[in-house]
């Protein structure tokens, strides 16, 4: 794989992997409901998923993860075969992520954090079918069979205009037609 395709794709997979530890120890939770009281003061506190949902939410919180590593192994199959299933499986995956962090920005708390994994993983999976569209064998074979043959005929165009001072391309259409009618009268 080059680098535009890993290099997204790394950092998809790093995003979501950076999510677990996140729901560990960083304290986003809702603070109404961990109000307790001290010395007749009420005292919100923010707390972490795990703390404030049990660790239960670590499987919510891993399934950017995993959608990630699913997708990389489809973009690596992708990498190596010609057809074009696996980069739309990947794709799939792509837009699975983004679909559910929408939906997660709705409903729970961490649907936004997902949308960089996300949009990593489509830029990943646009960049590997563009790397493979370039260098397709049809697009190659193509442009093989088709430009010499144009190339030949333009240089046989320029040798016969070379040859010949009559075919010159300052001349007018009527005169490379007809010919000198003046060098025919004679």
């Amino acid at each position: 794989m080059k680098k535009n395709v890993w290099l997204p794709l790394a950092a998809a997979v790093g995003w979501a992997a950076l999510l677990l530890p996140a729901a560990l120890y960083i304290p986003i939770e809702n603070p109404q409901r961990f109000s307790y009281q001290v010395d007749g003061h009420t005292v919100n506190r923010w707390v972490s998923l795990v703390r404030g949902n049990g660790d239960r939410i670590l499987l919510v919180v891993a399934i950017p993860l995993i959608i990630s590593l699913i997708a990389t192994c489809f973009l690596t199959l992708q990498s190596h075969s010609k057809g074009r299933v696996f980069g739309w499986i990947a794709r799939c995956a792509g837009v699975l992520l983004l679909t559910g962090a929408f939906v997660g920005t709705v409903t729970f708390l961490v649907g936004i954090f997902v949308v960089p994994g996300g949009v990593f993983l489509l830029v990943s999976c646009t960049n590997l079918h563009r790397n493979q569209a370039l260098t397709s064998s049809s697009l190659n074979t193509l442009s093989e069979s088709r430009w010499p043959a144009r190339r030949a005929r333009l240089q046989f165009r320029r040798k016969r205009r070379s040859r010949d001072p009559n075919l010159s391309s300052r001349m007018c259409p009527s005169l490379i037609l007809y010919g000198d009618v003046s060098a025919t009268t004679n």
